[in-house]
């Protein structure tokens, strides 16, 4: 009896531990569900922000033609500016590349027409709408002893004029051209002997320093575009 109860009670304890297959295989199918069934982390990267480059924008460089003092360069435009008694380097009438040392554009221009420049020449005849020019080459300084000189004629006064063309040009001329005409400033309240006066009532004074228009009127015609855009008037030393 006793030994039965012993052998009931070993079994008991064995049925109730269970063998190690039930325990292998419960426990296989517990982390087979475990993984199943767990849910996988997901990291999610934080946003990230990307600052293109600054783009390199290349602005055309645009080429001006600025007036220009040296009296080598080119000219944009042709214009009395501050009125001179006397064609000085330094001056609007100063000579022009090209003119051989002769003020303005000098006194050899290509054709019968005169291009754009500054032309010295003597005004003959005058209507409302045009002059007749007689071109010549008017020489200040040195440079007119030396083309005195190559003339055979003596000069003293650095003052030389050569008109050795004959032709004679019809220039038309605009009556609202202003021309600047020379007068003496006998109140010597005016610093410039110039008083710029419309080509329609040019000249204002016909008699002084000489009688215009005629043999000894002597001009600068300033010449623009094809045009004449303004005159003015030249002391001539005969």
């Amino acid at each position: 009896m006793r030994r039965l109860i012993a052998l009931l009670l070993a079994c008991s304890i064995v049925a109730g531990c269970g063998g190690s297959d039930d325990v292998t295989t419960t426990n296989a199918a517990e982390q087979q569900a475990t993984a199943t069934t767990a849910v996988p982390s997901t990291t999610v990267p934080e946003p990230t922000t990307t600052t293109p480059p600054p783009t390199t924008t290349t602005v055309p460089k645009t080429s001006t033609n600025e007036t220009t003092t040296d009296p080598g360069a080119a000219v944009d435009r042709y214009v009395v500016g501050e009125p001179g008694v006397f064609p000085r380097p330094d001056t609007t009438t100063g000579p022009l590349p090209g003119s051989e040392g002769a003020g303005g554009s000098g006194c050899a221009p290509a054709s019968t027409s005169l291009s754009d420049g500054i032309w010295f020449g003597f005004v003959t005849a005058k209507s409302d709408t045009s002059i007749t020019f007689d071109l010549a080459c008017y020489f200040f300084g040195t440079i007119a002893v030396a083309e005195a000189a190559n003339d055979g004629v003596v000069d003293e006064d650095e003052i030389y004029i050569r008109n050795a063309n004959p032709t004679m040009r019809t220039i038309t001329v605009d009556p609202s051209v202003l021309v600047y005409e020379y007068f003496e400033d006998l109140t010597d309240t005016i610093e410039v002997p110039f008083n710029p006066v419309l080509f329609a009532h040019w000249p204002e004074d016909p008699s002084f320093p000489n009688p215009c228009p005629g043999e000894s009127c002597g001009v600068w015609l300033f010449v623009n575009d094809g045009v004449v855009t303004e005159m003015m008037e030249q002391i001539v030393v005969p």
